[in-house]
């Protein structure tokens, strides 16, 4: 019998970058279910992950879906993230993920103080998922690519035709990305 795995997913392809790089730390911002961080820790023994979102709707998103804004309005994001409270503590992940509640760029300041006071950057990689629109985009990737590490990697999801800005600062920023499955979009650091 011939095994066919069905539509290649984000956690695919961040799984094989973590093995063939032996990553062992990684963020992951825009975590909502935590799908993919579950999957991530599931699969990489090694690894530790820290996962931030708001879990909050952001409403004035929703008259931005053209440039690719999602408010989650009507999801019970506060269940989402008890669910996964219970996911992580039942699958014995606490020491290996660490969730914030918070901003992205709030949660950047808990780790860019040690980089100020010399301190080498915190993570192999970084995984960009949360706020889809242009500025949101830009500003998450300008504020975590100092804390990846030199020959790490951030990396992101929907670089597609329904999140133009996502598309068009992942290009600005790093023309050499790559692109892989599930439009997961990756440059070197």
């Amino acid at each position: 019998m011939k095994f066919i795995r069905k539509k290649k997913r984000r956690w695919h392809v961040l799984i094989e970058l973590i093995e063939l790089h032996g990553w062992k730390s990684g963020v992951e911002l825009g975590v909502l279910g935590g799908q993919n961080i579950l999957n991530l820790i599931k699969e990489c023994p090694d690894l530790h992950m820290v996962g931030v979102d708001l879990w909050e709707p952001q409403r004035w998103q929703e008259s931005h879906r053209d440039a690719g804004g999602r408010s989650y309005a009507g999801v019970d994001l506060n269940r989402l993230l008890k669910v996964l409270k219970c996911r992580i503590v039942e699958r014995g992940y606490q020491e290996r993920i660490e969730l914030l509640q918070m901003s992205t760029l709030s949660a950047a300041s808990e780790f860019i103080d040690p980089i100020m006071r010399g301190s080498r950057p915190s993570f192999d990689f970084v995984f960009v998922d949360a706020d889809h629109m242009e500025d949101g985009v830009r500003a998450d990737i300008e504020t975590w690519e100092p804390l990846v590490k030199v020959g790490g990697m951030i990396l992101g999801h929907d670089y597609q035709k329904d999140f133009p800005g996502v598309i068009k600062v992942v290009d600005e920023i790093f023309p050499d990305r790559t692109l892989y499955a599930d439009s997961v979009w990756g440059a070197v650091v």
